[in-house]
């Protein structure tokens, strides 16, 4: 390659990089800066405080009266129960965060990330669709040293405990990518690949671990901001109102308004309307994760092609955007809000 052609090679790079880095410059959906600009944080880490994960639950009367708790401290209590899962399908949901290198395989040196989990507890009777395809190596990448499960809930019921100690989770592929996605429809959807799939966790009861699939896996598509009338849903099936496109990513401003009937029972479906207590925690964290996954990428790069030297400018304006989500919770509106979800 000559000289000169590096050099324009070069040229086109940071060029690249700049425009990425000032992405929020460029029109964007308007829910891009609707995303929350003031979060609360924790410390030593911002997200996970002085624990090794960050867990959020929801839960259903009929779940706090059949569990108590989790041996790692969580208690279900009947009247903390969501009244929006009254009566339903859907018994608990669970947003957990975590840190770990998600490419050490690639790379024992890169930076850890957070991870966004979901553990959804539903009723059996909805069976996810499964290939005949076995699992093979799973979620070994995932896995931080002392993961939670459905193994530490503490049963009320002994049959309950020991129905938990034995269950099996399914070896299969998931035929359909589980997604999230809001209504009315507007262009957005998540999908998100299932990790532990457990049919018959308990008697009563199906367990599945899901988490952020494909490209975006270190990010935390689990939620977004909604419209004033809108209502984020969680399709275990993977039915969504985009299935019959051949054209669909995380955001396409032309499904906007594509029509949905989820129909009289869409439970029986698989689709399950996201508890707004759930959403509006989630929205919170998986904003700041976002940034905070995009600080340690940036910092990643410039300490591995020291391009702080070659264009302090944009490296400054980086490392204050990471000091005020990082120390303050301030999130500034960037290109980072817009992947993933």
């Amino acid at each position: 390659m000559s000289r000169h052609w590096r050099k324009a090679v070069s040229r086109a790079w940071f060029l690249l990089l700049g425009w990425l880095v000032m992405g929020w410059a460029i029109a964007a959906p308007e829910y891009v800066t609707a995303w929350p600009k003031q979060v609360p944080i924790e410390q030593p880490d911002p997200v996970l405080g002085d624990k090794p994960y960050f867990e959020h639950w929801v839960y259903s009367e009929h779940f706090a009266r059949r569990f108590t708790g989790t041996t790692d401290g969580q208690r279900f209590l009947i009247d903390k129960a969501d009244s929006e899962l009254k009566g339903r399908k859907l018994y608990a949901l669970v947003l957990r965060i975590y840190k770990t290198n998600r490419w050490r395989y690639l790379d024992s040196t890169y930076p850890e990330q957070y991870i966004c989990e979901i553990e959804v507890y539903f009723d059996p009777s909805i069976e996810l669709p499964e290939t005949s395809e076995r699992m093979r190596g799973r979620d070994k990448a995932l896995r931080p040293a002392q993961r939670p499960g459905p193994h530490l809930l503490i049963a009320v019921d002994k049959g309950d405990a020991q129905a938990i100690r034995e269950s099996k989770r399914s070896e299969f592929y998931s035929a359909q990518s589980p997604a999230i996605f809001t209504t009315p429809p507007d262009g957005r959807i998540a999908y998100l690949g299932r990790h532990d799939y457990r049919p018959a966790l308990a008697a009563g009861l199906a367990f599945v671990r899901l988490i952020a699939a494909g490209t975006f896996s270190i990010s935390c598509p689990i939620a977004a901001p909604l419209r004033p009338e809108g209502q984020e849903w969680l399709s275990l099936k993977g039915i969504h109102p985009y299935m019959q496109s051949k054209d669909f990513g995380t955001y396409r401003p032309k499904f906007e308004g594509y029509p949905f009937d989820p129909g009289p029972d869409p439970e029986s479906q698989g689709l399950f309307r996201i508890p707004r207590a759930f959403h509006d925690i989630a929205l919170q964290k998986a904003a700041l994760v976002k940034v905070l996954n995009w600080c340690i990428h940036q910092r990643d790069v410039d300490s591995k092609r020291n391009t702080r030297e070659r264009m302090p400018d944009v490296w400054n304006d980086i490392s204050r955007r990471c000091s005020d989500a990082e120390q303050h919770g301030a999130i500034t509106p960037g290109y980072y809000l817009n992947s993933g979800y």
